[in-house]
């Protein structure tokens, strides 16, 4: 359910002028006020479009991969960026952020509605700031912003000194899998399984592989080996799928565990209370 309630005082004198200006509108208005509309969403078509669009997103990246390593990039389609798995700011970045986001707009909900005396709703706030940063370190690359202060300041060397954020990454996804942990033991084992798997998936390839593909560009001199670009592919690929894994599961908790969740839009003022 869906409500729009609310208004500033001089809204609510310019809608009253409106009624008496238009009095079939506001006969209108009512109506719609007694028979309220009804937006539905089929879930099937949401779950396909998440399935379907990460598949395509990791088709298109290796196509974009076998493409550039056979023809190179002085082609009329050049080096087909906006498909790339790896480059920021292309099609791949966005539908991850768009997963992420679509997580913390779930988790918010959760978290706004998770009663104070089940001690769950802080965990649940936790977990939208995490699907929060998700959705916005896909677009601006937060993460990346520690890398120069660490090669400057940090005496690293080998896959560290490549990909020196993994340091702070490793213990933070530790600790904030342990402050997790209590949610996930109340939650319902099937949607538990599910938010486990995709967090798991989303972390061995943004951290785990991480690792590997600095390891290789030690090791191989760069970013131009085969050995990387399987490297990448598996990465981003990881994080892609499980995304989409928590934006099912969450969405299967959303539909069955709690089908009682109601949201409502205010505007400065509170909703009218339940009878």
């Amino acid at each position: 359910m869906l409500d729009g309630i609310g208004g500033t005082r001089a809204e609510g004198w310019l809608f009253r002028l409106l009624r008496q200006l238009f009095p079939e509108s506001a006969a209108r208005e009512t109506d719609t006020l007694v028979h309220p509309p009804y937006a539905g969403f089929d879930l099937r078509m949401i779950y396909r479009w998440i399935w379907w669009s990460t598949a395509a997103v990791i088709v298109l990246g290796i196509f974009r991969e076998v493409y550039v390593h056979n023809f190179g990039l002085d082609t009329v389609l050049k080096d087909l960026r906006h498909i790339s798995l790896e480059q920021k700011h292309s099609f791949q970045a966005w539908h991850q952020s768009s997963l992420a986001f679509f997580g913390l707009l779930m988790t918010a909900a959760l978290a706004a509605s998770e009663p104070r005396e089940t001690g769950l709703r802080h965990r649940w706030a936790v977990l939208a700031f995490i699907m929060a940063y998700i959705s916005l370190d896909e677009q601006v690359t937060i993460h990346a912003s520690s890398v120069v202060f660490m090669q400057k300041y940090l005496d690293l060397q080998g896959t560290f000194y490549v990909v020196p954020w993994v340091i702070w990454a490793i213990p933070l996804a530790l600790a904030l899998g342990a402050y997790l942990l209590p949610l996930l033991t109340r939650t319902p084992r099937r949607y538990a399984a599910g938010f486990v798997a995709g967090g798991a998936i989303f972390v061995g390839g943004s951290v785990g592989l991480e690792i590997i593909g600095g390891a290789f560009q030690t090791l191989y001199g760069g970013m131009d080996s085969w050995q990387y670009t399987i490297e990448f592919i598996a990465e981003e690929s990881c994080e892609s799928i499980g995304l989409a894994i928590f934006a099912v599961a969450i969405l299967e908790y959303w539909r069955c565990a709690r089908p009682d969740i109601s949201v409502r839009l205010t505007y400065g003022t509170p909703p009218p209370s339940e009878s």
